[in-house]
């Protein structure tokens, strides 16, 4: 936490503040927490969490061992649907 607190962070946050990029171009805390973090931080000093699915409105990724392709499944009520399942064979796809 102390790594956010640093002069440099804050004064990136101002910056930021200052043109307007959080209310008018709607960013979220969270791209700027990732930019923040990428100045920061070393590659070595970053886990990549490849073995959990993540899935965010248009985007999916699926775990490195289940090796298979996301899938949409459509959209329900306030949600994508997405599927991280290996396609089933089938008689006709062999």
């Amino acid at each position: 936490i102390n790594s956010f607190r640093t002069d440099a962070l804050r004064r990136f946050t101002d910056w930021i503040d200052s043109w307007g990029g959080w209310w008018l171009y709607r960013w979220g805390d969270a791209a700027i927490r990732a930019v923040q973090l990428w100045v920061m931080l070393e590659a070595k000093e970053c886990y990549e969490f490849d073995s959990l699915p993540y899935v965010h409105q248009h985007f999916c990724r699926c775990p490195k061992e289940v090796n298979a392709p996301c899938t949409f499944l459509g959209r329900g009520a306030k949600i994508f649907r997405w599927s991280c399942e290996a396609e089933q064979e089938t008689e006709e796809k062999k």
